[in-house]
């Protein structure tokens, strides 16, 4: 079972799915690759389980291998959440900049 060049047949976290791409072979996670994580908080439970196997020195270097790899999968949905968190950041500064346009208009204080 090779993947990218690296057997992973004796990995003890992933093996790979029909579509060759890694997914968890035991667990609370099985049979999840990582088009399955979609939340912020499933983002960052799976990141620290990754980080955990690269970390632990125990782990042989195919489990750590395949860790990266599965943290790799993941990156394009922190670019997306990178581009969304953006979008309602502008979104809030341009609110913040017309209010304080408007209230610079008008002098004296406004009461709520």
């Amino acid at each position: 079972m090779n993947f990218n060049d690296v057997d992973i047949y004796s990995c003890r976290f992933f093996t790979l799915n029909e579509d060759k791409k890694l997914q968890f072979c035991g667990g609370a996670h099985k049979g999840k690759s990582a088009d399955d994580f979609n939340t912020a908080k499933e983002l960052q439970k799976i990141v620290a389980y990754c980080f955990w196997i690269i970390k632990k020195e125990d782990i042989p270097i195919v489990s750590k291998y395949a860790a990266t790899a599965f943290l790799k999968d993941l990156m394009p949905k922190f670019t997306n959440m990178e581009r969304a968190v953006r979008k309602m950041a502008v979104e809030e500064q341009k609110k913040m900049k017309k209010k304080t346009q408007e209230l610079t208009k008008t002098t004296g204080k406004k009461y709520a």
